[in-house]
């Protein structure tokens, strides 16, 4: 039997907003279809468990954590923060039934849906639903993740040969306000060869494909939410070296553009803060985001005018000389002048 030790993250996407939005109808699929195979939260859950089980019935050094990414913070669902504070057990050391994983997976869900609740009813009363929050804290539950595997490998000397392994399962939108933290929460990843794999739910996730093919994991789409069981257990149950003998689906074109930060929307060219390096769509003289002040020296514009009206003036001169005299290599010097004069316009234009 394989005694190698594998830890397996599951990150799962509890936003009750979107859960309800999808009941409703109201969310439709990439491709602008309807959905007929609408699927509440708990059958999305009792797939995701089963998942779980049989990850976990394959190995017996095979450990599993969950984490909910709901709408306004992160939470550990199992191990249950009472295990977590347990420094006496490992988690190859928990040999718990699968019912025990539902009661702490449903106690962990019920503590996320009352403070959900009290949330609410501390602010104002909602008068439309359009102004509410959307957006699923999956870069939080990715930090909790990896602060989970940080823990184990600060604390075990064998924690260096294990494996760590991502699934992030999304089903709302991208949210470009997460795009900084999302980005660090995959190059920390990448930096700890840990895979991230990803299953998205309706919609495509460009976050997602540029954390999966970052780190040589698995991104795939789900069409038809009836299957979800059927996928999971398909694409992220096998590990890395079973995958190199099983046929994936082709891998799709990834979307590497950044979001801006003033609007945050995905754009193909945009300016960027030399000290903080916040990326905006449109030119400002003050950093949004470290409160920097970009300061111009007009007389560097100045100068540069004219170092910029010299340079003509000397081209004019070396092109008059090589018609006077075209024998005595007067075109060689021309063509080294040309070049050097490309290269000085190239910084001029940088900086006008």
């Amino acid at each position: 039997m394989n005694n190698e030790k594998n830890l397996l993250i599951v990150i799962l996407d509890t936003n009750p907003i979107w859960w309800g939005l999808q009941n409703s109808g109201s969310i439709q699929q990439e491709d602008q279809v309807p959905i007929h195979d609408n699927i509440t939260f708990s059958d999305c859950l009792s797939g995701v468990m089963g998942f779980i089980n049989a990850y976990k019935t394959m190995n017996q050094n095979n450990s599993v954590c969950l984490i909910a990414a709901h709408n306004t913070r992160a939470e550990y669902l199992y191990p249950a923060k009472s295990k977590l504070a347990d420094n006496n057990q490992t988690p190859w050391e928990r040999y718990e039934q699968i019912s025990d994983i539902y009661e702490s997976v449903k106690e962990g869900l019920k503590n996320l849906s009352q403070q959900h609740l009290e949330n609410l009813s501390d602010a104002k009363e909602v008068k439309n639903k359009d102004n509410l929050s959307n957006d699923s804290m999956i870069s939080s539950a990715m930090g909790l993740g990896l602060c989970f595997i940080n823990r184990i490998q600060r604390k075990y000397i064998f924690a260096e040969s294990v494996k760590y392994r991502f699934v992030v399962i999304k089903a709302s939108d991208d949210s470009s306000n997460q795009y900084m933290s999302f980005m660090n929460m995959i190059f920390s990843a990448e930096k700890s060869n840990i895979i991230i794999d990803s299953c998205a739910l309706l919609h495509d996730s460009s976050l997602l494909q540029q954390a999966s093919n970052l780190t040589n994991g698995v991104y795939f789409r789900v069409p038809q939410l009836n299957g979800l069981l059927s996928y999971l257990l398909w694409l992220y149950l096998p590990d890395e070296q079973t995958r190199n003998m099983l046929v994936y689906p082709p891998k799709t074109d990834v979307d590497y553009r950044a979001a801006c930060f003033c609007h945050h929307k995905l754009i193909d060219v945009g300016y960027v803060c030399s000290v903080c390096l916040s990326v905006f769509c449109t030119f400002t003289p003050i950093c949004t985001t470290c409160n920097c002040n970009f300061r111009f020296d007009v007389n560097m514009l100045k100068k540069a005018n004219s170092l910029k009206q010299g340079l003509m003036v000397n081209k004019l001169q070396y092109a008059s000389k090589s018609k006077s005299d075209p024998i005595n290599g007067s075109n060689k010097n021309l063509d080294s002048m040309d070049t050097g004069d490309i290269n000085l316009n190239n910084s001029i234009e940088m900086i006008e």
